[in-house]
């Protein structure tokens, strides 16, 4: 199975010191438990190194500034930036929130990302026409008041809403 950070892993070996960003796209005042499953759009970004270097916050530098603007509603939403590969904040931010079950969904490879492409004209528009390639996704929170197993989740999965 690809996962996104794989797909934007197929850089030059040169090109593979850059970070690997996901952001999540969360309301501003959470999601509640009884909404089952939650959903929120996920970005996976591999931006180059001196984009962002690697003691800084990614919110903290210009293109973080950029991808806040181009992916929220300042008044409703927050983007949260996380490490790609192991997410730690993410998971333990949702299981603090009560949810026991993360889905992602996401283009399989080869497939147009238009989503994507438009998040990465939106950055050229603002001076970062190089360093920076986008994939994007859905993620799903589920909390265990439905009796949520992993066949509920397969099952939800399969004819939810992208």
């Amino acid at each position: 199975m690809n996962t996104a950070p794989e797909a934007l892993s197929t850089a030059p070996r040169e090109q593979q010191e850059n970070r690997l960003l996901c952001l999540a796209v969360l309301p501003r005042n959470g999601f509640p438990l009884q909404d089952d499953p939650c959903q929120f759009s996920l970005y996976w970004l591999e931006v180059a190194a001196d984009l962002i270097p690697p003691a800084a916050e990614p919110a903290s530098t210009d293109i973080g500034a950029a991808l806040i603007e181009i992916l929220a509603d300042a008044l409703l939403e927050v983007v949260h930036f996380d490490n790609a590969s192991t997410r730690k904040s993410l998971t333990k931010m949702w299981q603090e929130g009560g949810f026991r079950w993360l889905a992602e969904r996401q283009f399989l490879p080869g497939v147009t990302d238009n989503l994507a492409r438009t998040v990465e004209e939106a950055l050229s528009l603002k001076g970062f026409s190089a360093g920076v390639r986008v994939a994007s996704g859905t993620g799903f929170l589920f909390a265990d008041t439905n009796g949520s197993d992993e066949r509920r989740l397969e099952e939800s999965g399969k004819y939810s809403y992208y």
